[in-house]
């Protein structure tokens, strides 16, 4: 009896509906031709260049090294922007 007990304490329990694959929205790909090369930093970050250097960047800083596989996130959460001209 309290091996029954113990089973049922431990089996997770779904919280939330998960909604069917229908109604998620899909992400927009980002394609590495059409993306832009350039971002305007606006809040401060901290990231590994592809080449594996650490860097930081504060707003206003234009870069052009950020990891692409961060880019569609770093957008959507407004922590850089793309830069439409040309990088001086």
């Amino acid at each position: 009896m309290k091996k029954d007990v113990e089973n049922k304490m431990r089996r997770p329990r779904r919280t939330q509906a998960v909604p069917p694959a229908a109604e998620v929205a899909p992400e927009e790909p980002v394609h590495a031709a059409a993306a832009p090369v350039a971002y305007r930093v606006c809040w401060p970050l901290a990231y590994t260049a592809p080449d594996g250097t650490f860097r930081r960047a504060v707003p206003g800083d234009v870069v052009t090294d950020l990891p692409a596989s961060s880019i569609p996130w770093l957008v959507r959460q407004h922590l850089v922007e793309p830069v439409d001209a040309e990088v001086p």
